[in-house]
Parts: structure tokens; sequence; C-alpha cells
């Protein structure tokens, strides 16, 4: 979901960069740089960053300064954990501002948005399925690219109504009437996609997928 700077109050906007501040310190302090010596690693990151740049093109207007459009976000925090997957939205977030005009001031309330909420309730949940869950393929495909990216498009939606909501752009009943009713309808094909892609990942590139353990999920080692 893309916010135009125009359509929000200074309260949100601050809070957006006190967010987005937050969890990048954090980030940079905490992330494990040492795997960027790798170059295959380096280009699949690039790539996918540019990926997501490129889906989140393709959206759909529902409200003057308010578009919605897919994310990917939990197929990226499945296949480069927390922090990088927060630089890959970074980087990609750069490119959509600039191509569509968003603002910067709403840089980091998007950034929120469509990343920091989302990579967090993935890992969140991914966490708890690793350890309260089988270690079973067809468990860690289902549930980290299915329910995961579905209930993480929930939570990124439900914020945002509550942003439209604060921010007086949409009241109860357009909420109702031209935003909500767009959340199963956003939530089923992120499922489904991410459910895709990690599927064709792990069959064709699982060293790709971070989480993801061949001798754990295939042959039930430990």
């Amino acid at each position: 979901m893309n916010l135009m700077a125009q359509t929000l109050g200074l309260p949100t906007l601050i809070a957006g960069w006190i967010g987005l501040a937050f969890m990048l310190a954090w980030s940079i302090k905490t992330a494990p740089w040492y795997k960027l010596q790798n170059k295959t690693a380096q280009h699949v990151w690039l790539a996918m960053s540019v990926v997501i740049f490129s889906l989140w093109q393709l959206e759909a207007s529902i409200h003057q300064g308010v578009s919605l459009h897919l994310l990917l976000v939990t197929l990226l925090t499945m296949m480069f954990g927390v922090q990088f997957a927060f630089f890959a939205v970074l980087l990609a977030l750069l490119g959509v501002v600039w191509q569509q005009q968003l603002g910067w001031q709403a840089y980091a309330i998007n950034a929120l948005l469509m990343g920091i909420i989302p990579i967090l309730v993935s890992w969140g949940l991914y966490r708890l399925g690793a350890k309260f869950l089988a270690a079973n393929f067809f468990v860690y495909l289902l549930y980290n690219g299915f329910f995961t990216a579905t209930l993480s498009m929930v939570a990124v939606m439900a914020l945002s109504a509550l942003v439209l909501s604060v921010n007086d752009i949409l009241n109860g009943a357009q909420l109702i009437k031209d935003f909500v009713i767009y959340i199963p309808l956003m939530a089923t094909p992120e499922g489904v996609l991410s459910t895709f892609l990690l599927m064709m990942l792990i069959f064709l590139k699982p060293e790709w997928v971070m989480t993801f353990y061949e001798d754990k999920y295939f042959n039930n080692k430990s």
C-alpha cells in the first residue's frame, strides 16, 4: 500500500520516521554483514530488490493518494532474514517514491507499512512455527508461504486502515466500502503467490532461502 505525503498529517509522518530510525539502527547493528562477502548472495539480494520494486509498480488506486499492491515481503524475510529483507524494502521503496512522486516525507510511513510491519509479523510467525510445528516440507511451505504471507498482508491493511482513519482520508463508512472489502482480495493472492515462489526457490535454489534447511525439512533431521 502506498500513501502520498500530501494526504498525511504531521504526527503520522513523524511517527513513521521515528519507527524507521529505530528499525534502521537495530538492523545496522545486528545484521550478519559477513554474508555480503558472498558475491552470489549479493546478486540475489539486489535482484530481489529489483523484483520487489517492479512488483510495487503494479498497483490499483482506490482513493486519491492511496493505492494497493502485493508485497512479497514475507518471501524476502524467508530468504534473507529480518535485516536484509528490511534493507531490500528500503532500496525498492526509494525507486517507488521517486517513480510515483509520493513525496519523500512519506518515505518512512510507507517503509513502516510496506516493510517493517510485514517483516516483523512474518518473522514472529516463522519463529513460532519453527518452535511448535512439525519439521516437514509441506508444513514449512504452507505455513511460511501461505499462512504467514496472508496474515502479514491482513496486518498491513489493518494498520493502514487505522492510518487512513486517523488522517481523515477515509471515514468509517468509506473504509468499509472502499478499503476493508479489499483485504481478502489482497491477502489471498499474496499468500498464493508467496507460496508458489517459495516452492520454486526451494526446489531450484534452496540455498537462497535462509530459513529452509534441507536436512530438517526433507529428512526430518534436527
